[in-house]
C-alpha cells in the first residue's frame, strides 16, 4: 500500500476517533419529545393515509372551540345538591327516589367531562404540532424529527431506544389549517449505536447484518409494513442475545410501536461514515489528485498530479460561461481550475464567495461537469441555492435537510 493512501486512511480513522472523543451514547429516550404515538395517533384530529409507495402520511387538523354544552342540573335535584364552582355534591340528605335522578346526572356530567377533556387534548396536539414546525426552520441543524419503529428494551443496560427510525418533515397547509408529516427521502435506517457491543451474544453477525441492512435491505424496507417489521426486529433480537422476545418481556425484548419524535442531532452517523470511508479507501477506492496532494510534500509530484487530466479541464478555463455579473478575480479562479487539481479561495463575510460560487457552479456545469458543494451549516447551502438562477437551480439535487421545501426541491431536481 503506498504511502499517500496510509495517510488517507490514517486521516479519516483519526477523524473519527477524535469525533468518537466527545460522543454520548444516548441509551434512551429521555432527551427526545415526543410528537405522536399511539394514544395520540387515533385522536379524532389525525388522519392517517398511505401514498403510491406505501408509505403513511399522517395529518393533524385544527380542532375548533369546545361548543357542547354542560348537562344541566335538574331543577328536582337543586334544593338536595351544593354547588362549589364546577363540582355538584348530593347532601347526605338527598331523597332515595331521587337517587336514579342523581345517578344519571352524574353520568352525563362525566361523558361531557371526558368529552371535553379528549376535545383539550385534540387541541393541545394541534398546538405542539404548530410549536415542532417552528423548531423545525430555526434548529434543523442540531435536532431532527424522525419516525421510530419498534422500540428496543435491554434493562440490564439501561437500553430503551428504537430500533428503526425514518427522517420524517412536517408540511402546514395555510388554506387547510393541516399539519402534514410525510417522511424524507432518506432511507430507513436501523438503530444500534446505543449497544454495548461487548454485551451483544453474536457481535460479529449482527455487525455484518447491519452493514447489509444500510446497503442493501433498506431500499425495500418497508417499516409502516407491520409484518416487515416484525421480522427485521426479531432478525436483531435473535443476534443480540438468547433470551430475547418480541412484543412480550425477556432479558431483551421489542415492543411494537410507531411514533414521531423530535429529538438531537446525533454524530454517530458522521463517525459511521469517515470510518467506512477509511475501509473503502483501504480497499482501493480510488483517491482524486487533489486528495492525493493533500498529502504530498514533493513539488515534483504535487505538479504532476496538477497534470492529471488537466487537457478535460482546458475549456473550463478558456470559454467563460458565467450567468451573473463577475470580474478578474473570479476570472482568475476559471484559470487556476483548469490547470491545477486543487484551488482554495477565501474571504472575509460580504465579499461575494456566494455569489462567486454561484457563478462557478453555473459555468461547471454548463461544460459538462458535476458539483458538489457542502457546508457545515445548512443556512449557507440554501442561501447560495437561492442565488443560483432558476434554470440552474432545477439540476441543483438538495440535500438539506428535513423540510418540505427541500423534498420538493429533491423532486423536481430528479423529475
Amino acid at each position: 500500500m503506498s504511502t499517500t493512501r496510509s495517510k488517507a486512511i490514517n486521516l479519516f480513522q483519526f477523524m473519527a476517533s477524535v469525533k468518537k472523543l466527545g460522543l454520548k451514547t444516548q441509551r434512551d429516550t429521555k432527551t427526545y419529545t415526543t410528537i405522536l404515538d399511539e394514544t395520540t395517533m387515533n385522536f379524532p384530529n389525525v388522519t392517517s393515509t398511505s401514498d403510491d409507495s406505501q408509505q403513511t402520511i399522517v395529518e393533524v387538523k385544527f380542532h375548533p372551540a369546545f361548543t357542547i354544552d354542560r348537562p344541566a342540573l335538574p331543577s328536582k335535584l337543586s334544593e338536595w345538591t351544593v354547588t362549589t364552582g364546577d363540582d355538584v355534591t348530593p347532601k347526605a340528605s338527598l331523597p332515595e327516589e331521587l337517587t336514579s335522578l342523581w345517578t344519571n346526572y352524574e353520568l352525563a356530567i362525566r361523558d361531557w367531562k371526558e368529552k371535553k377533556r379528549q376535545h383539550e387534548k385534540a387541541q393541545a396536539l394541534y398546538d405542539l404540532m404548530y410549536r415542532m414546525y417552528q423548531f423545525q426552520t430555526t434548529d434543523n441543524d442540531t435536532h431532527e424529527i424522525v419516525w421510530s419503529f419498534d422500540h428496543l428494551h435491554w434493562p440490564t443496560q439501561s437500553i430503551q431506544r428504537p430500533l428503526f427510525i425514518r427522517p420524517a418533515v412536517i408540511e402546514f397547509d395555510t388554506e387547510k389549517s393541516v399539519f402534514r408529516i410525510e417522511t424524507t427521502p432518506t432511507l430507513p435506517k436501523l438503530e444500534l449505536d446505543m449497544l454495548n457491543w461487548d454485551s451483544v451474544w453474536m457481535k460479529a453477525e449482527l455487525s455484518e447484518y447491519e452493514l447489509d441492512f444500510k446497503e442493501d435491505h433498506a431500499f425495500d424496507f418497508n417499516p409502516w409494513d407491520e409484518t416487515q417489521l416484525q421480522e427485521r426486529s426479531e432478525q436483531v433480537l435473535r443476534l443480540l442475545h438468547a433470551d430475547h422476545a418480541y412484543a412480550q418481556e425477556a432479558d431483551v425484548y421489542v415492543m411494537p410501536g410507531v411514533r414521531l419524535y423530535r429529538r438531537p442531532k446525533s454524530n454517530h452517523s458522521w463517525v459511521e461514515e469517515h470510518e467506512h470511508l477509511a475501509e473503502a479507501i483501504e480497499q482501493d477506492l480510488p483517491l482524486s489528485p487533489a486528495l492525493e496532494q493533500f498529502f504530498t510534500s514533493n513539488d515534483a509530484a504535487i505538479a504532476a498530479l496538477d497534470q492529471q487530466d488537466r487537457t478535460e479541464w482546458q475549456a473550463v478555463g478558456e470559454e467563460i460561461l458565467f450567468p451573473l455579473p463577475y470580474n478578474e478575480e473570479q476570472k482568475r479562479i476559471l484559470q487556476q481550475l483548469s490547470s491545477n487539481a486543487g484551488v482554495i479561495v477565501q474571504g472575509p463575510p460580504g465579499t461575494g464567495k456566494s455569489h462567486t460560487i454561484s457563478n462557478l457552479i453555473s459555468h461547471l456545469l454548463a461544460h459538462g461537469k458535476r458539483v458538489l458543494v457542502t457546508s457545515e451549516k445548512e443556512h449557507a447551502l440554501t442561501v447560495l441555492r437561492d442565488k443560483l438562477p432558476a434554470e440552474i437551480r432545477e439540476l441543483a439535487v438538495s440535500v438539506l435537510g428535513a423540510d418540505s421545501k427541500t423534498i420538493k426541491q429533491t423532486e423536481t431536481s430528479t423529475s
